[in-house]
C-alpha cells in the first residue's frame, strides 16, 4: 500500500526527443486528452512526476438503467461504428474516422479500424488538415461506468548532470513516475430506484390519506373483482333470456 515508484530508461540517442503517456489501462493512448498524462524526458537530466490515481466505480444497479440516463457506458455497450468495444477515447476515434469520410472521403493510413474504407493519399491528408479534422468535437463521448485516471500533482526537474564543468552526454535519461495510491473513490449508485419509487408513493398516501399503500392496493383489488363479478353475472343472465327466448320461438314455430 505504498508509493509506486516506476523508473524509465529511454534508450535513444540525447538528440532524440521522447515523450510518455500515461492512460488508462483498458483503454488506448489519445493524445490531447484530459484523462492523458504527457511527459517529456530531457536528455541529462531527471523528471520526476508524482501521480495519483482517480477512480470511478458503479453499482450492478446502474447496468439496469438506460445509457442515456445514467451517461456512461460499459464496454460490451458498444454504439461505435467501427469498434466493437466502448471507450471515450475510441468513440473520438470513430468520430474522426467518420470525419475523415464525410469531408475527404477516406481514412487516415495510421487507423487500423475498418480495413475496408479507402486509405487518404497526400492530397486527401492536406484536405483534412484544411478542414481542421484533428479539432474533432468528441465531448459526446461519455465516459465508462468504471473507469480510471490519472492525476499529475506535481513535476520536477533535476539539474543538468555535469562533469568537470561539462555536460555529461553519457547520462542516461530518466524519467521516475511516483504513483500514490487513492485515499477516496467516486462510485455510481442508483439514487432513485423503481422500488424507492413505490416506497415514497406508499409513504405519500398514508400521510395524505392516512391509508397505506397496502390498503389502496386491497380496495383497488377488492373494486376489480366486485366489478368483473358483476359483469359475469350480467353476461350469464343475457344469456339466460336470450335462450328463454330461443326455447319459447320454437315452442311457437
Amino acid at each position: 500500500m505504498s508509493i509506486c515508484i516506476t523508473k524509465l530508461y529511454p534508450e535513444y540517442p540525447d538528440n532524440a526527443g521522447v515523450s510518455v503517456y500515461l492512460h488508462n489501462p483498458f483503454d488506448v493512448v489519445s493524445p490531447g486528452h484530459i484523462t492523458n498524462v504527457y511527459l517529456t524526458a530531457t536528455p541529462g537530466r531527471v523528471l520526476t512526476a508524482d501521480l495519483e490515481i482517480n477512480t470511478f466505480s458503479a453499482e450492478d444497479e446502474v447496468r439496469n438503467l438506460p445509457a442515456e440516463y445514467r451517461k456512461c457506458r460499459y464496454p460490451d455497450e458498444s454504439n461505435l461504428n467501427y469498434f466493437k468495444t466502448y471507450s471515450t477515447a475510441l468513440c473520438c476515434m470513430d468520430r474522426r474516422i467518420r470525419k475523415a469520410l464525410e469531408h475527404c472521403q477516406c481514412k487516415p493510413h495510421f487507423y487500423a479500424a475498418a480495413p475496408e474504407l479507402p486509405i487518404c493519399n497526400v492530397d486527401q491528408l492536406l484536405c483534412l488538415l484544411r478542414n481542421n479534422w484533428t479539432q474533432t468535437n468528441c465531448t459526446g463521448c461519455v465516459q465508462l461506468c468504471e473507469y480510471m485516471f490519472y492525476v499529475p500533482l506535481q513535476q520536477s526537474l533535476s539539474p543538468p548532470m555535469q562533469e568537470e564543468g561539462f555536460l555529461s552526454q553519457k547520462f542516461e535519461r530518466t524519467v521516475v513516475i511516483q504513483l500514490s495510491l487513492p485515499y477516496r473513490g467516486i462510485r455510481r449508485r442508483v439514487v432513485f430506484s423503481s422500488d424507492q419509487l413505490i416506497v415514497s408513493f406508499g409513504g405519500a398516501v398514508s400521510l395524505f390519506l392516512g391509508a397505506s399503500f397496502m390498503t389502496i392496493y386491497t380496495m383497488i383489488k377488492i373494486a376489480g373483482e366486485f366489478a368483473a363479478l358483476n359483469c359475469m353475472n350480467f353476461w350469464r343472465k343475457r344469456q339466460q333470456i336470450n335462450r328463454r327466448k330461443l326455447t319459447q320461438l320454437r315452442d311457437d314455430i
